[in-house]
This record gives structure tokens, sequence and C-alpha cells, in this order.
């Protein structure tokens, strides 16, 4: 699992430098690149696999994605923010608004400069609920009922936790950091089996 996380945590300082050089300069994307490596968030969550370990490389694609479209005016990189906005949904629901930043960047070159059609606007809607309806028919074809997030990500972590009494909605109240960080080397030694 290590070189999974030391993979996908190496794409995302790439992806932040990549962006970060797309809209200001190299010097500032070293910089950005180099303070994102070192922030602690990015060095606690880098030595455990947890679901934004995924979410943050397929959210910054997603970002890059749009700034090429902005500069191109291209509709293939839209798309494709549009597609890894949904997938993100799945991952990390609150990612998906990188789906919806796609919508917005397409709608905004629409109107205000009147390039594009209302058609393509559609289908763009279209990609980015198509990985959403196609997640939530698997989870109703494979385990008969319809993916409510906060009840599965709850039963997923209590199945994966067991009995520690850790779950999503703990993390999410008030208490979560002081509970996450009580349980840092708990969750460490589950992902290292």
């Amino acid at each position: 699992v290590f070189p999974l996380v030391l993979g996908l945590s190496a794409l995302t300082i790439i992806l932040v430098a990549e962006i970060v050089r797309v809209a200001v300069g190299r010097v500032a994307a070293l910089v950005a690149a180099a303070l994102f490596a070192c922030h602690p968030v990015t060095l606690t969550y880098g030595s455990f696999l947890v679901s934004d370990t995924l979410a943050l490389p397929l959210a910054l694609y997603a970002l890059l994605c749009i700034t090429h479209y902005l500069s191109t005016r291209r509709f293939f990189p839209i798309a494709v923010a549009a597609i890894l906005g949904g997938a993100c949904f799945f991952v990390k629901s609150y990612t998906a608004v990188f789906g919806l930043l796609a919508i917005f960047a397409y709608l905004s070159v629409l109107l205000l400069r009147g390039e594009g059609t209302w058609g393509r606007l559609v289908l763009l809607i279209a990609i980015l609920l198509l990985p959403i309806a196609v997640g939530h028919l698997l989870h109703w074809i494979l385990y008969g009922d319809p993916l409510f997030y906060k009840n599965y990500y709850d039963q997923y972590a209590s199945r994966v936790y067991g009995n520690s009494g850790l779950t999503l909605s703990t993390l999410i109240g008030s208490d979560g950091l002081r509970v996450l960080l009580e349980r840092a080397d708990y969750i460490t030694q589950l992902f290292e089996k």
C-alpha cells in the first residue's frame, strides 16, 4: 500500500506544480510544490491510505483540465474535467465541486464570450452525471439498495475499523480532529497489515 500512497502523493505534488506553472510561472510552481510537499497535512496523510489520497489528485487533474480548456477552448479537456468531477463524487463527495466548476467554466465562456453551444453544455452536464449514475446503478445491482453516502461511508468505516468506534460521522464532529489524532497510530497500523 505504501508505494501506492507514495505515488499518489508525488502525483499530487506534480499536479500542484503544473497548475501553478500554467497560472503564474515556473518559480511560483517550484515554491508551491515545495510548500505543498512540506505542509503538515500532506506529511500526515502521506503515510497511510485514505480516500483523500485518491480524491486530491483526481480533483487537481480536473482543475488542470479546466485551466487547459480556458486557454485552448477545446471541448475534450472540459469533458475530462467533468467526468473526473463525477468520479470524485464517489471517492470524496465534496470534491465533486470540481465537476461543477467545469460546468461553470464552460457556461461562463458560453455566456461571456459566446463561444460554445448550449447542446455541448447539456452534454457536459450529462458527462458529469454519468459516473454518478453508473456508480449508483452498480451499487444497487451489487448490494440491492441505493447509495446513501453518509450511511455507506459510516458502514464502511465501521467494517474497516471494527469496534474502534471511529466512523466518518465521528471525524466530522466538533472533536473530530482530536479523535483522528488519538487514533492515528491505530489507523496507520491497520494499513500496514
